[in-house]
């Protein structure tokens, strides 16, 4: 059983058992995950600290001391903070256990039969779309008015491509 002098020195890992002072790293190096993704699979609100009380004072009289010294601008600081956070929040981003399952779901109940979104291109398209995205140097054409005449996605063509010239160094 965990004492509260345990949890004031090392925060157990939920995977493995382990104890540490700062748990992010031991999530990314040993499980995969991201402290995000740990949270959500733990069910561990944003508030619970991943660090040792001991470390998280540490890191604090250590910012502390900076400010004090002159090193840090904690307005500055703010200002970069919240620009991450737009930056992060703008994008809808979902973890890697939410795409997993996404996945998941959609090769068991085989989606892109039933879907009005998914399309199934004929293969002379596919070789006309290549060919074009092959001479676009010669040609000129641009990637968006070769998907735009063949009815495709900008990002279709290019994993088209990509995936043509892996299989053309395989060979």
């Amino acid at each position: 059983m965990t004492t509260e002098r345990d949890t004031r020195e090392r925060v157990v890992c939920r995977e493995c058992g382990k104890g540490f002072i700062f748990l992010a790293p031991h999530l990314r190096v040993v499980h995969g995950m991201t402290a995000n993704e740990y949270r959500e699979r733990w069910g561990i609100p944003k508030h619970v600290a991943l660090a040792s009380a001991e470390y998280s004072q540490n890191c604090r009289d250590s910012v502390n001391s900076r400010i004090r010294r002159g090193e840090l601008d904690p307005a500055e600081q703010v200002r970069m903070m919240a620009e991450a956070y737009d930056r992060i929040n703008g994008k809808d981003r979902s973890s890697r256990l939410h795409r997993e399952a996404a996945s998941e779901t959609a090769s068991r109940y085989r989606i892109w039969e039933t879907s009005p979104v998914v399309k199934i291109v004929s293969p002379d398209i596919r070789r006309e779309a290549l060919r074009r995205m092959k001479a676009r140097k010669e040609t000129g054409e641009t990637v968006r008015n070769i998907a735009e005449d063949l009815n495709l996605s900008v990002s279709c063509l290019y994993r088209w491509f990509a995936m043509s010239k892996v299989s053309a160094d395989g060979e």
